[in-house]
C-alpha cells in the first residue's frame, strides 16, 4: 500500500514504480503527450530498524517539448537541500536553497497524500529566470 488515503497524490494519468540504488521511486504523472509532460517523483528508502520505507526526497518536473522549456524542483529531506532549475530554449539556470518547512523523513506506513504537497524553499526561480528569496512570490 502506497498511501493510507483513498487516492495517492491525485495523478490523472498513471504511476511508474522503479527501484534503483536501494531506493523506491514512485512517479505520478499528471499529463504526458507529444507536447508536454508534468509529474512528480517521490523517493523512499528502506529503514531496517523500523521495517518500513521512509520518504527521503521528491522531484517535480514540468516540460514543454515544443518550446524546449522546463522547470524542475528537487527536494532532499535528508539534507534539507532544494534545487530549482529552469530551461527556456538554450537558456538554463539553476539555484540552490534550503527547505524551509521540511516535514523531515516520513515513514511510508501511514503516509497520507491528501493535504500533502511540496514544501517551501528559501529561494525560487521565476519564469524570467529571476531568483526570488523566501517572501517573494513563488512561480
Amino acid at each position: 500500500m502506497l498511501s493510507a488515503s483513498g487516492e495517492f497524490c491525485h495523478p490523472s494519468k498513471f504511476y511508474n514504480l522503479d527501484i534503483k540504488n536501494n531506493s523506491l521511486f514512485v512517479q505520478a504523472v499528471f499529463y504526458a503527450d507529444a507536447a508536454r509532460f508534468s509529474g512528480f517523483t517521490l523517493q523512499f528508502r528502506y529503514n531496517a530498524k523500523t521495517k518500513d520505507l521512509e520518504h527521503i526526497g521528491e522531484q517535480q518536473d514540468d516540460e514543454d517539448y515544443s518550446s524546449n522549456a522546463s522547470y524542475r524542483v528537487s527536494l532532499n529531506y535528508l539534507t534539507n537541500a532544494a534545487i530549482h532549475s529552469r530551461r527556456a530554449g538554450k537558456k538554463y539556470k539553476e539555484v540552490r536553497g534550503r527547505i524551509t518547512d521540511a516535514p523531515g523523513v516520513l515513514p511510508l506506513n501511514g503516509f497520507v497524500c491528501e493535504g500533502y504537497g511540496m514544501t517551501s524553499s528559501s529561494v525560487y526561480l521565476d519564469e524570467s529566470f529571476k531568483v526570488l528569496k523566501k517572501g517573494g512570490t513563488p512561480p
